[in-house]
Order: C-alpha cells, then structure tokens, then sequence
C-alpha cells in the first residue's frame, strides 16, 4: 500500500518513535501528551491490536483544557501514520456541539504556547503545523441551510457558513436509516395531525429500505414507488393522511441523501471529518435526529467493512445529548452502547471512542468509568504546579485502566494546531 504521509512531506516528528518500523516489532504504541511537574514525560499508551475496543473519558470544568487535549491526541494519531502508514489508518469522527474544532488546519498562533512547546516539550517550529486542509472536512447538518443550495439563497447561506464555520459540506441524511417515520413527523413539524396512518406507514419504508438501487428520488416522485404503495390502502382516510407526509417529505427534500458523506471517509488513511451543530444550536429535535441516524449509519457501515483501520470517535460535550428527557435520548443511548461493547469491531478493525463531558455523573450506566480504558480528569486550566501560568494546555490527572496506573498532576501539552478561527 502506498504510503499517504511522509514526514518529508508535512515535516514532522512523531512524539513517541524516532524510527519507522512496524508496530509489531516495536511492540508498544505511545502518544505523548504530556509532563508531570517534576518533569516526568506522559504518555498514552494504546494496545498494539487495533481489533481492539479503546474507550477514553475526558472529564473537567468549561475551559480547562478537555477539547485542547483532544486535538493533542488527533496530532498524536497522524503521528503513527507518519510512521506507520502501511500498517494502520485513522479516519476521526468528530461530532461537536460547541465549535470546538475549527481553526484545525492552521498551526498554533499563541507565542506562549510556542515557548511551552519549545522550551518544555522540545518541539521545533517545523513541528507546530497545522493539519492539511485536504484531510479536514468540517460538515453542518442540513437544516442549517433550510432550503436547497440549488436556490440562490440556498448558496448564500452555504458561503456565509463556509466563511464563519468553515463547512465545506452539508451533511444529509441518509434515507435508509430513517427506521421509525415518526421520527420524520417531528422533523417535518406534523405533530399537530393525526398519526395513526404510521401504522401503515413504518412496514412500506422498511420493505423499501432493504431494496437495491433504490433511490430517495424513486420513492418520492410523482407515481413513484411510495405513492404505489400508498393507493394499495383501502382506507381513504389513511391514503390522505399518507399523501400529505409524502408532500411534506418533498418539501423536506433536500435534507436527505442517498449516501452518507461521513461513511465514505471510513476507508481513509487519515481525515478530520466533523459535524458540527453550531450553526443549529437552538434546533434541537432535528440536531438529535441527525446526530443518531449518523451514528447508526457509521456504526452499520463500519461492521460490514473488510479493511484493516481503527476509526476515532470523538463525542464533544454530550451532556444535553445524553438528558432523558431530549429527543431520542434512549435511541441515541442504545446506540452509543452498542458502539462501546464493540458491535461495529470485527477481526479486521476495533476502534477508539473518546468522550468529552464535564463531569461524569451525566454518563449513562453502560460508560461508567469501569467501562473505560483511560481517563483524564482536568483540574484546571490557567495555573499548573510548574508556578507559572500558561494560556493553554491544561493541567490534568490522568488514569489508566488498561495497564492499571495513575499519574497526578500532569501538565498537558498546548496542541500544535490552532484552536480558533
């Protein structure tokens, strides 16, 4: 296999290898992260099976360094593709409820973050870059824009967002993972009317979902294929009913897709592929509904994939996500179980599933901290042990599950990446 990075190429040195050699014969994967106050360096130390299920918690305060952190573990994984191209791939899902991940292909702009990493970490400028732009795909639910982008005003909208959020895409929903169509009624503001034509409505979907071939555009053109199945109803009550969704869902158009965006990045040696929610912030129902059919259409996806990788998770701030009483709060933690327990690890590929929340009593039962492998717990941001203040980086205990340590107070490393815009 072609090797997608070099170091020529992008100028970098791995933090944790000096050789390019084949993880089986070095035996250990280490990602640095970090020094403890007496100048300790920290790493974290992955399993060198990557049919593995790797869980990682990130808990702390609002701006004590929890999304910082993350970015230092995103550079650490381009670093083993640096190294080890031919033997793993790094596709990385981020769904981000906050915006915390913009600004990724431009290096860190901070002067004393430089000095920190220079002067404490040993990185050289050459090293402080950003990710390339051709890796990192920053996508926005569809509702973002709520009409067309064929319209003209479809297509201001999207280069307003390009310019503030930086998407270069629209994410939309793939159809076939719409497996309740009440979940639509909702999307589609129907709750007024009465819904006891569902009934008839969820087996014609499902009959239609596991067809080949077929299209959303098959389905909901005039005479299409929903429609034929709609005038095989005798009740002329329920055939009305039925005929106004399917109105509705043409109206609804251009929310939907045939194939998931995110999906075809699984096969990629290394990407950056965010969803981010900010531009949708107050539009919760159809921010949930979005981020579950994704969920499910990339833990489905991956299951039946036969290449040897290991996806990265990342769930940013998931606190009003994982409230029982938001929508689709049981659906979505159904989901994130099954995704944890390893239902999408096969003996090709495991992946790696990183959780950012503030605290973790907002978790449901199924990620307790027994179930984790790693946890970081921030204490602080501004003031470490090292009695000086630094603008970044964090300052963090960190634990070890998997090989049965705990390091306290460990200064994390400013990311070499810029964190804004």
């Amino acid at each position: 296999m072609e090797r997608f990075f070099t170091i020529e190429t992008f100028k970098m040195a791995p933090a944790f290898a000096k050789e390019k050699q084949t993880l089986q014969r070095l035996g250990i994967r280490k990602i640095m992260f970090g020094r403890t106050v007496d100048g300790q360096f920290t790493y974290l130390v992955l399993p060198t099976e990557i049919e593995r299920v790797v869980r990682i918690l990130v808990t702390g305060e609002t701006d004590t360094g929890k999304s910082l952190l993350i970015r230092v573990l995103m550079e650490g994984f381009l670093d083993e593709i640096v190294s080890y191209g031919d033997w793993i791939s790094h596709p990385i899902f981020v769904f981000d409820f906050k915006g915390n991940y913009m600004g990724l292909t431009k290096p860190n702009k901070y002067e004393n973050d430089k000095i920190l990493l220079k002067g404490y970490f040993f990185l050289e400028d050459k090293h402080i870059y950003g990710f390339p732009p051709k890796v990192v795909n920053i996508f926005c639910p569809p509702h973002a824009i709520p009409l067309s982008t064929k319209t003209d005003e479809g297509k201001k909208k999207f280069l307003q967002l390009m310019k503030e959020y930086r998407v270069r895409r629209i994410w939309r929903m793939p159809w076939r993972f719409i497996t309740d169509p009440s979940w639509l009624v909702g999307l589609f503001k129907m709750r007024d009317i009465q819904t006891s034509w569902l009934a008839y409505l969820h087996p014609i979907l499902a009959k239609l979902s596991i067809r080949e071939n077929i299209t959303i555009d098959d389905i909901l053109k005039g005479g299409g294929l929903l429609e034929e199945e709609i005038k095989k109803i005798d009740d002329a009550r329920i055939r009305n009913a039925l005929y106004t969704f399917i109105d509705k869902w043409r109206r609804f158009r251009y929310m939907f897709t045939d194939e998931d965006a995110l999906t075809k990045h699984l096969g990629d040696k290394f990407s950056i592929n965010v969803l981010t929610f900010l531009p949708t912030s107050g539009q919760t129902y159809s921010n949930n509904l979005c981020f579950l059919v994704a969920l499910e259409s990339l833990i489905s996806s991956l299951q039946h994939m036969k290449l040897k990788t290991q996806p990265v998770f990342i769930f940013h701030d998931m606190r009003n996500i994982l409230d029982p009483k938001a929508p689709f709060s049981t659906q979505i933690v159904n989901a994130l179980t099954r995704l944890v327990y390893g239902q999408a690890r096969t003996k090709y590929h495991g992946y790696i599933v990183i959780f950012e929340i503030q605290n973790e009593n907002a978790l449901p039962s199924m990620l307790t901290t027994r179930e984790l492998s790693y946890h970081y717990i921030f204490r602080c941001k501004w003031k470490t042990g090292l009695g000086k203040y630094f603008p970044s980086g964090g300052f963090c205990d960190y634990i070890d599950n998997y090989h049965g340590t705990t390091i306290e107070n460990i200064v994390v490393r400013p990311p070499r990446t810029n964190y804004v815009m």
